[in-house]
């Protein structure tokens, strides 16, 4: 678990993990892949959360007692 947390590849015990790190982090290309990845899996929670946010006003409007036909106006 040690591996994982560690920020330079130095001081990654794996040699195998520390040595693919340390090609991740020193290559431009590898970097851009990277930061493409992450804005991806950032836009995807990002979209969940407004899922979630819908559905979570949706419901606290029916247990309210609005109408189903002005829920589904919204």
């Amino acid at each position: 678990m040690h591996d994982f947390h560690c920020r330079e590849a130095k001081d990654i015990r794996n040699k195998v993990l520390a040595r693919r790190m340390e090609s991740i982090k020193n290559n431009e290309v590898e970097v851009a892949k990277m930061c493409e990845a992450m804005e991806n899996y950032g836009d995807e929670r990002y979209e969940e959360g407004r899922e979630d946010g819908r559905i979570s006003t949706i419901r606290e409007f029916i247990e309210g007692g609005l109408p189903l036909e002005k829920v589904l106006s919204f």
